[in-house]
C-alpha cells in the first residue's frame, strides 16, 4: 500500500473519498514494525500489529468539529466520507505503518489505502518552542521535531570530514515532555561545552509509507545554523559568538529609511557581481567577501547608485543551495584551461560532439579565451553554450532556487565552505553594503525544497516522512513549483519558515525578504511573517522589524490552488487562501506588478511572445511587422486600440496599481483600477502603494536589453533605417526604466539594466554559467553577441536570435552604456528629490496624481503619458516645499 488516499486530519476524524454502505465497516490497521500486507483479500499485520473497527460519521462539511473548521484545507475535502477515530488512542499509533480498509458484512476487504497524517500530527504535536541548536551559557541543547520516529540518535564528529566520531557517540536522544508530562514530538539532548563547533548528524529510525517499511536515515538538522562542505553534516555553532561577528557588528546602524515607500530595489546575484571583476582579489571573486572590497569596480558602481538614491540590494538565494559544488577546487570555470576541460569531459563521459578540435588547441589556453575567440568570429557561435552546458553541474553557478537548508548561508559563496566562516563573511557583506548606504534583501524559497523522500539531498522527509510536503489524493508529493512543493499550511512547516526568517532578520540583520512563488503560501502564512517582523525592536532584538520589507511573486497557479484556491471574487479577501495578487490587498506585503511589465515591453513572460511590442518598444508608434508576433494585430488601427488600453494599465501602475484609484481611461470614462482588465482578470489589485512592486525585468526570462532587441524593428521593409539603431534601442530601454522609477509604489530593477545588460538572448539563464550571467563593471561591453544562448531552454529561438546577434549596429557602445548609467542615476535623484514620487497612502495618490493626456478622451495622443503630481491642494498639508507641482512626460513616439 504505497499510496495514501486517506487523510487523518484530527484526533477524531479520518477522511477518505469512498462510498458509505450500511453493510460496510471501516477498519484501522497499525503495525509498529512496518508490516502491513494485503494477502488473500485481507490486511495482515505482524505479531505486534493491531486492528480497530471504526464507524462512518457523515461527510466533511456537515457538523464539522471546532478543530476541523480551523483547518485551512478543509473546504477542499468537502463531501468526502468522515470516519470517526475518537475512540482510538491515536498518539500510540503514529510511529508505525498505518492503513485504513473497508470490509463488508462478510469480512471481505473491499478497499484499502495508507494514510496521510499531517493533520493529526498538527493536532497532537504542534510545538512552539525553540528547535535546532540552543545555547544556554556555554552548553548547547539540540532539539529535533520528529513525532513519528521510533528513535533518534545524535552522531558527533570533530571535523567536517572525519568518519571517526567523538567519544561515546552516538547518543540516544530523549523525548521532551510538556508541563503535563505529555510528549511534544521533540527529541532532545543536553550537550557539553566541548561540543561547541563540532559537526553532527541525526540517525532517525522512522516508518515511510512510500517504501512500506521502517527506515534508518542519517540526516542533517532542518534547523542547521552551520554546515560542512556540501552540507553533509550540520555544525553546533553559537550565532552570538563574537568570533563570528565583523568589527562593529553589534553597533551597526542601518541607512536611514523613513518609510517603506522610499525603497528602491536592485536585484543582484552574488556570483554575477564579482566573478569576472579583475579589481577583486582572485580568492574573493564570486563570494560574500567581494562586497567588502571597497575599491573594486563593482562596489564603486553600487556606491554611485546608492549616492543617487538606490536603497536596497536584493540578493538572489544565499541560503544553503543543493545544486552548487561548494569546493572551489572541484569547480570548472572560465579561467580554467582547455586541458582541464578535456580531462573533465573524458572523465564525465559527456557528449564530445563539437569538441573534436580541442586536441588541436594549446593546453594552456583558457575556456574564456576559447569562447572569446569563437564570438569574435561569429557573435552567434554555438561553441560557448556547448562548453558551458557540458560543465554546468561543476561550474559553481546556479541562481540557487534549490533549497537544501533554509537557515544557513550558502557555502560556495564563502572562502571556506567547511564550517562557520560563511556566517562571518555573510555578516561582513551585510555590513559592507550598509556602510555604503544600502540595505540587504534576501530571496527566500519556502515553497519547495530541492529533494524529498529518501534522495541524497533530502532532509525534511527523512525527519517526518510525508509531513512537510503538499500531497495529492494518492499521497504523491506535488511538484507544481518545479520541485517538491512544501505545505506551509501545516503548522510545523509554517514554523520552520517563521523561525528561519526571524533568524535571518535578527542574527544577520537582513532588511527584507522576497518570497519566491509566494502564491504557494496562504495569506495567513504571510500575515504571520509580517506580524512576527513587526514585533522585532531595536531594544529587544537589535533590529527595527517595521522597516523590514516583505514582497514576492503572487502568481496564481499550482498545487495550492487545488486545496486553498484564490477567491474568485477579487473583493473577497480570504486569510486561509493562497496569497496571490488579488488576495493580497491590505496586507502591506508587496507583489510584482506583471501588468506594468507586459504593457511596457509587450507580450508576456513566455518566449513565444518575445517579438510582440509594448508601449516602450514600438507598439503602433514603430511597428516591427515581425512574423513571429503572436499577440500583436497587424492592423495599425487595431494596434492603436491595444496601445491605448495598455496605456491605461501603465497609468494605473504609475498610481501604484491601486484597486480604488479613479481616473479617466482611454474611452474618456471615469473608472477605477479594479475596472481595468488584464489577461481576463483585473489590473488594479493593491490597497496601499507599498503593495505594488513595479518592474520591467528581473532575473527570470529575458533581460530588458534582450527584450528590446527582440521587439525593436529588425529589417522592417519601408522603415528608415530598416533596423532600429543601437541609439533607438537605448532610448526604448531608458523609457521603460523611467516609468518604473517614477511610479508610485516600489521600483524594482534587475542588476545591469542600468548598463544595458544582455544575456545574448538567453530566456532562462538559471544554469547558464558565468559567460552569459556575469556583469561587466568596466562598461566595455553589455555582453550582447556572446554566442547563441544555451540549447536546453532556447533552441527553439535560435534562428530568431542568430540573425539579430550577427546584425551589425545593434550592440551598444561603451559611451551608450555610460550614458544610460548616468540617465538612471539622474532618475534616482529625481525620485529622491520630491516626496511627491513616494506618496505613502492610497488617499494621497488619489488626491495628488492626475493624467492629463488621458483626460482629452478621443483626442489624446497615442504613446504619450502626462502625469501631474500636485502639492498645491487647498485642504491638504504641504509635502514638498520645493515644488507646488511636478509634470512628467513619457513619450513613446519615435519622433
Amino acid at each position: 500500500m504505497k499510496t495514501a488516499k486517506a487523510r487523518w486530519i484530527s484526533r477524531d476524524s479520518l477522511v477518505w473519498d469512498v462510498e458509505q454502505s450500511d453493510d460496510c465497516t471501516p477498519c484501522l490497521y497499525y503495525d509498529p514494525d512496518g508490516t502491513l500486507l494485503i494477502c488473500d483479500g485481507e490486511i495482515v499485520t505482524g505479531e505486534n500489529g493491531r486492528e480497530f473497527e471504526l464507524s462512518f460519521r457523515g461527510v466533511v462539511g456537515e457538523n464539522d468539529s471546532m478543530y476541523d473548521r480551523k483547518l485551512a484545507y478543509l473546504p477542499s475535502l468537502h463531501g468526502r466520507m468522515r470516519i470517526d477515530t475518537g475512540q482510538v488512542d491515536a498518539r500510540e499509533l503514529l510511529d508505525g505503518a498505518l492503513a485504513i480498509g473497508i470490509k463488508n458484512s462478510a469480512g471481505k476487504l473491499l478497499d484499502a489505502t495508507s494514510i496521510q497524517t499531517a493533520g493529526i500530527l498538527d493536532d497532537f504535536y504542534a510545538y512552539d518552542g525553540e528547535l535546532g541548536v540552543i545555547f544556554n551559557d556555554e552548553s548547547p541543547t539540540l532539539r529535533l521535531w520528529s513525532p513519528t520516529a521510533q528513535s533518534v540518535r545524535l552522531h558527533l564528529y570533530t571535523t567536517p570530514v572525519d568518519r571517526k566520531e567523538i567519544d561515546n557517540s552516538p547518543f540516544l536522544m530523549g523525548k521532551k515532555l510538556d508541563k503535563h508530562g505529555v510528549w511534544t514530538g521533540v527529541w532532545e539532548i543536553e550537550g557539553k561545552p566541548a561540543w561547541k563547533n563540532v559537526f553532527y548528524r541525526y540517525e532517525v529510525k522512522v516508518y515511510t509509507f512510500w517504501t512500506g517499511k521502517l527506515e534508518t536515515f542519517f540526516v542533517t538538522d532542518p534547523y542547521s545554523v552551520s554546515l560542512s562542505t556540501n552540507s553533509t553534516r550540520s555544525q553546533i555553532v553559537d550565532l552570538n559568538d563574537v568570533d563570528l561577528q565583523p568589527k562593529n557588528w553589534t553597533s551597526l546602524q542601518k541607512p536611514v529609511l523613513e518609510a517603506l515607500e522610499d525603497i528602491v530595489l536592485y536585484e543582484l546575484h552574488v556570483r554575477d557581481f564579482s566573478i569576472s571583476d579583475q579589481s577583486v582579489p582572485t580568492e574573493s571573486r564570486g563570494r560574500f567577501v567581494a562586497f567588502t572590497e571597497s575599491n573594486s569596480n563593482g562596489i564603486r558602481h553600487l556606491k554611485g547608485l546608492s549616492e543617487a538614491g538606490l536603497t536596497h540590494v536584493h540578493l538572489l538565494p544565499v541560503f544553503d543551495i543543493a545544486t552548487i559544488e561548494e569546493e572551489r577546487s572541484k569547480q570548472i570555470d572560465l579561467n580554467d584551461t582547455v586541458e582541464k576541460l578535456q580531462q573533465y569531459l573524458s572523465a564525465s563521459q559527456e557528449d564530445l560532439t563539437g569538441f573534436e578540435n580541442l586536441s588541436d588547441l594549446p593546453a594552456h589556453k583558457s575556456i574564456r579565451e576559447l569562447c572569446e575567440e569563437a564570438v569574435a568570429t561569429d557573435p552567434a557561435s554555438e561553441l560557448p553554450q556547448k562548453i558551458l552546458v557540458s560543465i554546468r553541474d561543476q561550474d559553481g553557478f546556479n541562481w540557487g532556487y534549490d533549497p537544501f537548508h533554509y537557515g544557513v548561508p550558502e557555502g560556495s559563496y564563502a572562502t571556506n565552505p567547511g564550517g562557520s566562516i560563511r556566517i562571518l563573511e555573510f555578516r561582513a557583506m551585510v555590513k559592507a553594503l550598509s556602510d555604503i548606504g544600502l540595505r540587504v534583501v534576501m530571496d527566500v524559497v519556502y515553497n519547495h525544497t530541492h529533494s524529498a523522500r529518501d534522495c541524497k539531498k533530502s532532509v525534511l522527509d527523512k525527519v517526518v516522512p510525508g509531513y512537510y510536503y503538499r500531497l495529492d489524493d494518492e499521497g504523491n508529493i506535488q511538484n507544481t513549483t518545479c520541485c517538491p512543493d512544501t505545505a506551509t499550511e501545516h503548522v510545523m512547516m509554517e514554523k520552520l519558515m517563521l523561525d528561519t526568517v526571524k533568524r535571518w532578520a535578527v542574527a544577520y540583520k537582513v532588511d527584507g525578504f522576497r518570497f519566491d512563488l509566494m502564491g504557494h503560501h496562504t495569506r495567513s502564512n504571510m500575515q504571520k511573517i509580517r506580524a512576527m517582523l513587526d514585533s522585532l525592536t531595536l531594544e529587544q532584538d537589535g533590529v527595527d522589524g517595521t522597516k523590514i520589507y516583505v514582497y514576492g511573486e503572487g502568481w496564481q497557479f499550482g498545487s495550492i490552488q487545488e486545496n486553498l484556491p484564490t477567491p474568485r471574487d477579487p473583493d473577497d479577501i480570504t486569510e486561509q487562501a493562497a496569497f496571490t495578487q488579488t488576495n493580497a490587498a491590505r496586507s502591506g506585503i508587496g507583489t510584482f506588478n506583471d501588468r506594468l511589465r507586459d504593457a511596457l515591453r509587450g507580450g508576456n513572460f513566455d518566449q513565444s511572445t518575445k517579438s510582440d511590442q509594448g508601449f516602450a518598444t514600438g507598439l503602433y508608434t514603430d511597428y516591427n511587422t515581425c512574423f513571429e508576433n503572436v499577440m500583436t494585430p497587424e492592423s495599425l488601427e487595431d494596434q492603436r486600440t491595444v496601445l491605448l488600453t495598455e496605456t491605461d494599465v501603465i497609468r494605473l501602475a504609475l498610481a501604484a496599481n491601486l484597486r480604488e484609484f479613479e481616473f479617466t481611461n482611454a474611452d474618456n470614462q471615469s473608472v477605477k483600477g479594479k475596472d481595468i482588465r488584464y489577461r481576463g482578470g483585473i489590473a488594479g489589485y493593491t490597497a496601499q502603494p507599498r503593495e505594488c512592486i513595479n518592474y520591467v525585468s528581473a532575473h527570470d526570462n529575458y533581460c530588458l536589453w534582450d527584450q528590446v532587441c527582440a521587439k525593436a524593428p529588425f529589417r522592417t521593409a519601408g522603415r528608415q533605417p530598416e533596423t532600429a539603431s543601437a541609439e533607438e534601442r537605448v532610448r526604448m530601454q531608458q523609457l521603460a526604466l523611467s516609468i518604473v522609477m517614477l511610479a508610485q509604489g516600489i521600483p524594482f530593477f534587475h542588476a545591469g539594466s542600468e548598463i544595458l545588460r544582455s544575456k545574448s538572448g538567453d530566456g532562462d539563464s538559471y544554469h547558464s554559467g558565468d559567460w552569459f550571467n556575469s556583469l561587466d563593471f568596466t562598461y566595455k561591453t553589455n555582453k550582447w553577441g556572446y554566442g547563441l544562448p544555451t540549447k536546453e531552454k532556447n533552441e527553439n529561438e535560435w534562428d530568431f536570435w542568430r540573425a539579430r546577434l550577427r546584425e551589425p549596429g545593434i550592440a551598444p557602445s561603451r559611451e551608450q552604456i555610460l550614458t544610460t548609467l548616468e540617465y538612471c542615476k539622474a532618475l534616482l535623484r529625481v525620485r529622491q528629490s520630491s516626496r511627491l514620487f513616494r506618496l505613502r497612502t492610497a488617499e494621497e495618490i488619489q488626491r495628488r496624481v492626475r493624467f492629463l493626456n488621458a483626460e482629452r478622451g478621443a483626442s489624446q495622443i497615442p504613446g504619450l503619458i502626462v502625469m501631474l503630481l500636485r502639492d498645491n491642494l487647498k485642504d491638504d498639508p504641504e509635502i514638498d516645499p520645493e515644488h507646488r507641482m511636478i509634470v512628467a512626460f513619457f513619450n513613446a513616439d519615435r519622433v
